[in-house]
């Protein structure tokens, strides 16, 4: 057996649910084509036939039902990880230290800041400081 791609498993799961590679394409914006090569090369790597291909689109074998579930808990533990890793991502602070219009104006402009991937958080000191 060789190494499983978790694409090609995602791949598998989406002509399962859709029952052919043209409904699956439709969905995943990607050519029947380039499933059905994502298809072989899961077959290859567990050396198993994992759907009968018929006129009427694609029907699982006893080996491609075995694997539906498993593929499936495996969709959901990784997208379980991709929603921990976004909500892990803690926005870093930048603070400024400013006089009182430069802060005014990063106050009023900072909307750019919105949606930068990781999350900025910018604090803004300004005013006037006096050394004694």
């Amino acid at each position: 057996m060789n190494d499983i791609d978790w694409d090609n498993l995602r791949v598998f799961a989406a002509v399962a649910r859709a029952g052919g590679l043209s409904a699956a394409a439709t969905r995943a914006k990607q050519s029947p084509a380039t499933l059905g090569r994502r298809i072989a090369a899961l077959e290859y790597a567990l050396q198993l036939r994992l759907f009968d291909r018929r006129r009427d689109g694609y029907a699982l074998t006893a080996h491609g039902e075995a694997l539906l579930p498993r593929a499936l808990a495996a969709e959901t533990a990784v997208l379980s990880i991709e929603r921990w890793a976004s909500a892990s991502n803690e926005p870093t602070t930048v603070r400024v230290a400013t006089g009182a219009w430069t802060g005014a104006f990063l106050a009023a402009n900072a909307g750019f800041l919105a949606g930068i991937s990781p999350p900025i958080g910018l604090e803004i000191l300004s005013g006037s400081v006096m050394s004694i």
